[in-house]
C-alpha cells in the first residue's frame, strides 16, 4: 500500500505522533474503509456481554495486589537548556517509591539509536519491565525489517524482559495504521516470530486508545490465528474528566468490566486463570504547559485534579480485581508527567507524592473490600497490609463526612498526617483520604 510517509512526523514537545492535517486524514481513512463492517459486526455481536455489565456489577472478591501498580519510564531528553535525565537518575527517583513493575517505550521511528534504548532497559533489570514497541510507517509496510528489527530486540533483551506490548495507540491514524487489519497483520509477524524462536515471551495486543467499543471488539473478535497472551489497552477518560464520570453510561469500573468481559470470552487469550487485561497507559494533560500537552483541548485539568484523577483511577482499577497491571504515563514529562523537568530542574509535582503514598500503601496488599458511592454516600476501598488495615475515602463531584473512628489516624492524599481526632468530623471529597490502623 503506497502512502507518503512524510504524512507521520514526531512531535518532541508531547512525546508521540504530530496531528495529521484533516485533508490527508480524510484521504488516509479511505484505505481503511473496507475493514470498518468487520469491527462493527464484531461489536454487535458482543453487545449481550456489554449489555449484562450495565445491568449487573460482578460481586467483589478479595484478591492480593501482586504489584499491580506500575510506572512509564523513558531515556529523556532536556528542554529549554537543561540537560536530559539519565537512567541513573530516574533510578533513583523510582527506587524508594514500592514499584515492581516499570514499562518502557522502544520506539521504532528511531531505530537508529537502538542500542540506547536497549541499554536503558538493561539498567531496569531488577524491575518487572514491559517493552512497548511503537510502530513506524516504514516498518508496517516493511514485513521483514519488522521482523529483522523485532528479532535484534528480542534476542538482545533475553532474559531480561518476558513482556512486550506490540504496538501503541492503533486506532489513531497519527501513529501509522490506517487500519485495524494492519496492525492484526503486524501483530502476527511478531507472534510468528515469538513462536519459532522465543517461546519464553509474552506478547500484549491489542493497544486499543480510549474506550472505543468497535475498536476493541474488531480486535478482540477477528479472524487472524493469533492468541494474545495479554490484552492491552490504553485506557484514557480524560475527555469525560473525573474517573467516575460516564461515557456510554459506562464509568471506569464499567470500561473495565466491559472490556474484562470481552478479553475473556474471545478467545483470544490463552487461559482464564490470570486477569487478561492490561492497562498500559493513563494520564490527564495539564493546563498551562503549551505543546508540551498532548492534547490542548478542554481535557486539560490543573496539578490538583491530576493528583486527585490519578490516586481515584489506581484505586478503581484495584478494586476491579480483574486488571494485571496499570501504569501512569510517565514520571518525567512537562504537559502530563509526575515531574516537570522544564526550567533546568525537576519538579515533583503533587501527583509525584499521591503516585508514591499509593504505591506504598497499596503494593502488596491484600484487597478486601470495596463500596460504592450510591451504597455508603462515598466510595471506600478497604486492604489489608502487614496485618493492618487500611481504608481509602473520596466522592466524586459533591463532599460528606463521617466521624474519625477510634482506632484510626488518618492521612492525606499525598501522605501527610492529619490531626484528627476520634469523634471528629472527617470530611469526605475528591481527594482521598486514608485511615489506617493506629
Amino acid at each position: 500500500m503506497e502512502i507518503d510517509r512524510s504524512a507521520f512526523r514526531w512531535d518532541n514537545y508531547s512525546d508521540q505522533p504530530a496531528t495529521i492535517d484533516r485533508r490527508i486524514r480524510r484521504q488516509l481513512r479511505r484505505f481503511g474503509i473496507r475493514d470498518e463492517p468487520r469491527k462493527w459486526l464484531a461489536c454487535l455481536s458482543s453487545m449481550p456481554a456489554i449489555l449484562k455489565t450495565l445491568r449487573a456489577r460482578r460481586p467483589f472478591k478479595a484478591y492480593h495486589n501482586d504489584d499491580r501498580i506500575g510506572l512509564c519510564i523513558n531515556p529523556e531528553r532536556g528542554f529549554e537548556g537543561s540537560e536530559p535525565v539519565s537512567a541513573a537518575e530516574i533510578a533513583e527517583i523510582i527506587g524508594p517509591l514500592n514499584l515492581s513493575r516499570v514499562a518502557i517505550r522502544v520506539p521504532l521511528h528511531d531505530f537508529g539509536r537502538i542500542e540506547e534504548y536497549l541499554e536503558f532497559v538493561r539498567s531496569f533489570s531488577k524491575y518487572e519491565v514491559l517493552v512497548v514497541i511503537l510502530q513506524d510507517r516504514e516498518f508496517i509496510e516493511d514485513r521483514q525489517k519488522l521482523e529483522s528489527s523485532l528479532e535484534r530486540i528480542f534476542s538482545a533483551l533475553s532474559g531480561v524482559v518476558e513482556h512486550y506490548q506490540i504496538g501503541n495507540a492503533v486506532n489513531r491514524l497519527k501513529w501509522g495504521f490506517v487500519s485495524q487489519r494492519e496492525y492484526l497483520e503486524f501483530f502476527q509477524i511478531a507472534w510468528e516470530l515469538r513462536n519459532r524462536r522465543y517461546p519464553n515471551l509474552r506478547l500484549l495486543g491489542g493497544s486499543v486508545i480510549d474506550f472505543e467499543l468497535q475498536e476493541h471488539c474488531g480486535s478482540l473478535f477477528n479472524p487472524l490465528p493469533f492468541r494474545y497472551d495479554g490484552y492491552a489497552s490504553l485506557l484514557y477518560v480524560d475527555r469525560r474528566g473525573a474517573p467516575e464520570n460516564r461515557q456510554l453510561g459506562f464509568d471506569l469500573a464499567g470500561k473495565i468490566e466491559v472490556l474484562h468481559r470481552l478479553a475473556a470470552n474471545s478467545g483470544k487469550l490463552p487461559s482464564r486463570k490470570v486477569p487478561p487485561l492490561w492497562i498500559t497507559e493513563v494520564n490527564w494533560p495539564l493546563l498551562d504547559t503549551g505543546w508540551y500537552a498532548p492534547s490542548l483541548d478542554d481535557c486539560r485539568v490543573g496539578e490538583p485534579e491530576q493528583l486527585f484523577f490519578l490516586v481515584r483511577y489506581f484505586l478503581l482499577v484495584l478494586a476491579s480485581g480483574v486488571v494485571s497491571a496499570c501504569f501512569w504515563h510517565q514520571l518525567v514529562a512537562p504537559g502530563y508527567g509526575l515531574i516537570d523537568n522544564r526550567d533546568g530542574g525537576l519538579r515533583k509535582r503533587p501527583a509525584f507524592r499521591g503516585f508514591a503514598t499509593l504505591c506504598r500503601l497499596f503494593n502488596g496488599a491484600d484487597i478486601e473490600d470495596f463500596r460504592h458511592q450510591d451504597e455508603l454516600g462515598h466510595y471506600r476501598l478497604t486492604a489489608r497490609k502487614d496485618g493492618v488495615e487500611i481504608l481509602a475515602l473520596w466522592c466524586s463531584g459533591r463532599a460528606t463526612s463521617i466521624p474519625m473512628p477510634a482506632d484510626k489516624r488518618a492521612i492525606s492524599i499525598e501522605g501527610d498526617t492529619l490531626a484528627l481526632e476520634a469523634g471528629q468530623t472527617v470530611t469526605i471529597g475528591d481527594s482521598v483520604i486514608y485511615l489506617i490502623d493506629g
